[in-house]
């Protein structure tokens, strides 16, 4: 496994939206690869009573901080992506909940593998900015 990295500022988030889909979910092979992103409790207690309506209720771990609701990102309205993801994969996004938003949410890497498959996944390519020479 690679650990190259892009820059964080090469890879623009807003114009992407690929971590927030089933493509991220496979390309991760994580738990979250069913098509939920699970929630802890202290995310769920971050999230706004709105917000804690998405939530389905889920209540398993093993050996790692237990799940104890999940939030779909498979087949919502929108398509295959998180019911908080707004606007237009690959064009602009946002997330409804970004400031709240789960801890597997915030842990994820901007120009990280599991990034750049998830975004080779929904055909989005990354700007890689050219290097300087020095004079």
């Amino acid at each position: 496994m690679s650990t190259h990295r892009h820059h964080p500022e090469s890879v623009d988030c807003l114009t992407c939206g690929a971590c927030c889909t089933t493509a991220q979910r496979r390309a991760s092979g994580s738990a979250t690869s069913t098509g939920w992103a699970d929630c802890t409790v202290d995310d769920v207690k971050r999230l706004t009573r709105s917000a804690r309506k998405h939530l389905v209720p889920m209540y398993y771990g093993f050996g790692w901080t237990p799940a104890v609701a999940a939030i779909a990102t498979r087949r919502t309205a929108s398509g295959e992506r998180c019911t908080f993801l707004r606007g237009t994969i690959g064009r602009k996004v946002s997330c409804e909940i970004y400031r709240t938003r789960p801890e597997v949410c915030r842990a994820f890497e901007p120009g990280d593998e599991d990034c750049l498959e998830a975004r080779k996944l929904m055909g989005i390519e990354v700007a890689v900015e050219p290097k300087v020479k020095a004079s």
